[in-house]
């Protein structure tokens, strides 16, 4: 029996709306059923095949091909009752194009502990044909020792597709029920079918039940303007651009919803709508925050006195503001980059000292202060203060340089200029003899202070 069997047997129903719009196949169903079935009766570390001997469902029990147990259903399937399997290399039966595909599928259910569906042919002794096969397989603890289970679904078999099919609808009703996505099942003409708990949680309702018979199950009474929504078409596949709309609560205020819709048309009866909503009120308001805060910074950015910098790693300036240029002896922003292509050769006066202050920033990991000399537009150059920070994309990986430069030329040589104003002013007899002698030693070679770039007493 092939897949699509299987699919066309079960779709049919009311449930195939859900199977559709989840994107899942009904044969994992019937491997997650017999699993779980096969799971419970199986006791203590290793598994007993006795009780499966009686089962419906073909069953072969084998470690890497080497069978270990097959059930009657299993012989009686590929008409070799009375034949012992037990000890038989079940991959030596594969066709042999495909026999090695199959291996590395068994290799990868018992390293990964998942269950796969599959179907491949066997070659049966006595059949000229090959026999097609389809099969859930999983892994399986036998005595111990790892095992592959295979679950064969049998031709014209109605009580294992029934119990299937049940099992189905049950497991994507629960599966329905849980998500934590808020989501909901409507007819075409607006009529609200049922609901999960997180969509009554999101519209403020107690329950999916109570969410229904306050609403009288229409879904205009959740929407803020029903009459703006279009009407939905039946379609296999989920609307590529969502709808933002305005959706309304129990206490009647409203938000913005984003809502994506499926519809299945059946044969049997109506067709259904699973929609999908998605809360934006709260991202809305964290978008209009972020955009105030972005035009706050830019005020701050453009106006501030403070000279602002951002600038690449490998050294192009990518933003800076008025008090940047001017300190640099630009006419705006604008000329800045325009003419500044590389910082380090045209901004620092030694361009190797970019890369050791990059280094430092990125050692340390925050916002480090570096003194620097800088060149201005006209090639003088001043005693430059810079607050450094490295900023980083989210993947961990350095992005860009964010800074502050001030000018502290006249801070560095402040001390120098005080000292030589009061040696004029003892030279010249203005100041008193123990004022006088203290600036004289003040300026003594080896004791004042000392110019960036210069050791005392070498002028």
């Amino acid at each position: 029996m092939k897949l699509q069997d299987v699919l066309q047997s079960i779709t049919g129903s009311e449930i195939g709306f859900i199977l559709l719009s989840l994107g899942l196949a009904a044969a994992l169903a019937v491997l997650a059923w017999f699993a779980l079935r096969w799971r419970r009766q199986a006791g203590g570390g290793g598994r007993s095949f006795e009780r499966w001997e009686q089962s419906a469902a073909p069953v072969l029990l084998h470690a890497s091909g080497k069978v270990i147990s097959a059930n009657p259903s299993f012989l009686e399937a590929l008409g070799i009752r009375g034949l012992r399997m037990e000890g038989v290399n079940w991959l030596e039966w594969v066709a042999p194009g495909e026999r090695q595909a199959l291996a590395k599928r068994y290799e990868l259910v018992l390293k990964e502990g998942k269950p796969v569906w599959q179907s491949y042919s066997v070659c049966v002794p006595g059949r000229s044909e090959p026999l097609w096969q389809v099969s859930t397989t999983l892994p399986w603890d036998w005595q111990g020792r790892p095992a592959v289970l295979e679950i064969f679904l049998a031709e014209n078999n109605s009580e294992i597709k029934g119990q299937a099919h049940l099992w189905v609808e049950q497991y994507f009703r629960k599966l329905f029920e849980s998500l934590p996505i808020p989501v909901c099942l409507t007819t075409q003409g607006g009529q609200l079918v049922t609901a999960n708990q997180a969509c009554a949680d999101l519209f403020g309702y107690a329950s999916p039940q109570v969410m229904l018979q306050e609403t009288g199950g229409v879904v205009a009474r959740l929407h803020a303007h029903p009459e703006a929504l279009p009407v939905p078409s039946a379609s296999t596949e989920m609307a590529a651009n969502p709808l933002e709309v305005a959706l309304r609560r129990r206490d009647g205020s409203t938000f913005t919803g984003r809502i994506m819709r499926q519809c299945h048309a059946s044969d049997l009866g109506p067709s259904y709508c699973l929609t999908l909503i998605e809360d934006l009120s709260e991202s809305v308001k964290t978008e209009l925050a972020l955009r105030e805060s972005e035009r706050r910074f830019e005020r701050l950015f453009e106006s501030s006195d403070l000279a602002i910098f951002e600038s690449s790693l490998d050294g192009r300036l990518l933003r800076v503001n008025q008090a940047y240029a001017s300190l640099h002896g630009y006419r705006d922003p604008a000329e800045v980059l325009a003419q500044v292509q590389d910082v380090a050769r045209q901004i620092y006066a030694n361009p190797a000292k970019r890369q050791e202050i990059i280094q430092q920033a990125l050692d340390a990991g925050e916002m480090i202060y570096v003194e620097n000399e800088n060149r201005r537009k006209d090639g003088s150059i001043f005693l430059s203060g810079i607050k450094y920070q490295i900023m980083y994309r989210q993947d961990g990986d350095p992005d860009y340089i964010f800074g502050f430069i001030e000018d502290i030329t006249l801070r560095k040589l402040a001390p120098w200029i005080d000292h030589f104003v009061l040696f004029e002013l003892g030279q010249r007899g203005k100041l008193p003899r123990p004022v006088q002698q203290r600036a004289r030693g003040d300026l003594h070679p080896g004791t004042g202070p000392a110019l960036p770039g210069c050791q005392p007493g070498r002028g």
